[in-house]
């Protein structure tokens, strides 16, 4: 398995902003004043069809390998805990 996309290959792209600064626009204004706080609401969307689709890991810039049944399941864990 060949990981070059993810750091630094032929098709890997930098950031041009670092997280932070792209937030506001793909998500809007939206933030935590605590740590250990009490979380209000969760946004969370479990992981679709888009997950079979991928062939060539290195193309979408992923560490490893994913399957998609395990990326559900952990998914459906944690909606569970948060739900608790």
């Amino acid at each position: 398995m060949s990981l070059t996309a993810a750091y630094g290959g032929e098709k890997w792209s930098q950031r041009a902003n670092d997280m932070r600064a792209d937030m506001p626009g793909h998500w809007g204004d939206w933030g935590s004043g605590s740590e250990v706080g009490r979380l209000r609401s969760v946004l969370l969307r479990r992981p679709g069809s888009e997950l079979d689709d991928i062939v060539d890991f290195d193309a979408v810039q992923m560490r490893a390998d994913l399957n998609p049944d395990l990326a559900r399941a952990q998914h459906d864990a944690m909606a569970d805990a948060y739900e608790a």
